[in-house]
């Protein structure tokens, strides 16, 4: 009952951070913050035992920087404490609703010289641009073997699902961008960041290639016009924000991806609404309490931001930067992968410099370029980022095994990524 009540909060915490960011809607977002909150409240005792320690102290620390901010006269209401990457959690939630019309199963896997390596990573990857790590794990399964995967298969999976964050809107890694920098071109930083993935993807497929024989890696074709779904529903989301620009992106993705899978289920179902209904709530019910990891760790997250920003406004001129340009981007974004290697999650390091850089005049793509860049490259590299850690739970893999061999590669995106923002700048 305590699952099921939860669940429907978390659903009703959606559709509200939709409602509540309408042009001139009377709603207010606190109202779909406490919902989450007290979603993911309900849900603390299967919360993981890392995520769980890493969310209390991000809270106690944002709560102590909230009282601080009080007592040098900071204003304390409602969206204070309520209000912080609601936005961000509604859109992660809405978009686990696209995984009920992705396909559930991926071409038999072929052995992994050239070709095959080349277009699971390019499948995973787009598939994932959207489904997000349900990607990783239809095309994992079909490479398993016994269950298992080599070290080969899962640096596949790893980097595929980490380069979509340089670019995908449906990506955590842009929705945490553009909750630190709403004002930042969408257009633009996404622009920027496909030469990356571009580039990231070519990296990774020449050094698995050379490496295929003695890491084993087979990989598995992907029918190219399966990719419609990522596709049109990028489309559908970029052309949308062109022509109405006041609905926020993430408010347009929110609002999108369980529209469009109630959408296609009734067109596979022949129009049987109750089929739709079932599976729905049966989502509703399963996959949002299972998501309870990341909607405490980013709510915390904003906890901690809005505590930053209240400690900020307490000391009156004090700034980490004078200003904030290609020098302090990459000096941002190196001390949050830097992190990612010691086992914190990148919104962590996001969040702390969001709040201290509040008040000072930053270019908002700027600062969502860093953010979404360091997601990137923090997640593939961490060994206790979200899509390793979930191959380990799923294939046995050892994620310091990863973290060894993406050093490399982490290193060489960095130089790639230390150019790009000083040139953007």
């Amino acid at each position: 009952m305590r699952r099921q009540v939860a669940a429907y909060a978390i659903f009703a915490g959606i559709v509200l951070s939709c409602l509540s960011a309408w042009p001139g809607s009377p709603v207010p977002i606190w109202t779909a913050g406490l919902c989450l909150w007290g979603g993911a409240l309900l849900l603390a005792a299967n919360v993981a035992s890392r995520n769980l320690r890493q969310s209390l102290v991000l809270m106690a620390v944002g709560l102590a920087g909230i009282g601080y901010g009080a007592l040098h006269g900071q204003p304390l209401t409602l969206e204070t404490f309520l209000s912080a990457n609601v936005g961000l959690v509604g859109m992660v939630a809405a978009v686990s609703f696209l995984a009920l019309i992705a396909p559930t199963s991926a071409p038999a896997r072929q052995p992994g010289q050239g070709r095959s390596i080349f277009t699971t990573l390019l499948g995973v990857h787009l598939f994932g641009s959207v489904i997000n790590m349900s990607a990783a794990f239809i095309f994992g399964d079909r490479m398993a073997a016994g269950g298992k995967l080599n070290l080969g298969q899962s640096l596949i999976l790893s980097r595929a699902s980490s380069l979509g964050a340089f670019w995908s809107p449906f990506y955590a890694a842009m929705a945490v961008g553009l909750s630190v920098a709403p004002h930042a071109n969408v257009f633009q930083v996404m622009l920027t960041g496909i030469p990356m993935a571009i580039l990231g993807m070519g990296l990774s497929f020449w050094q698995l290639q050379h490496n295929a024989e003695s890491m084993d890696i087979q990989g598995v074709p992907v029918s190219f016009a399966a990719l419609a779904l990522p596709m049109s529903m990028a489309a559908a989301v970029l052309l949308l924000h062109h022509f109405y620009p006041p609905l926020p992106i993430l408010t347009l993705i929110t609002l999108l991806a369980p529209l469009m899978a109630v959408m296609v289920g009734l067109h596979r179902s022949a129009g049987q609404v109750r089929v739709v209904v079932q599976r729905v709530s049966g989502h509703i019910e399963d996959r949002l309490p299972r998501m309870v990891n990341e909607i405490l760790l980013f709510l915390s997250a904003g906890l901690l931001t809005q505590g930053g920003k209240a400690v900020i406004a307490g000391l009156g001129d004090w700034r980490l930067f004078d200003s904030f340009a290609g020098v302090q981007a990459v000096i941002m974004y190196l001390a949050i992968v830097a992190s990612s290697l010691l086992g914190l999650h990148p919104i962590i390091g996001i969040s702390m410099f969001a709040a201290m850089l509040n008040g000072l005049d930053v270019d908002p793509s700027l600062l969502a370029l860093v953010s979404i860049c360091s997601w990137a490259v923090g997640t593939a590299v961490g060994p206790l980022s979200g899509i390793n850690l979930a191959l380990y739970g799923r294939y046995g893999i050892d994620t310091y095994q990863i973290t060894r061999h993406t050093l490399l590669y982490a290193l060489a995106m960095s130089v790639l990524v230390s150019v790009m923002l000083l040139l953007v700048s």
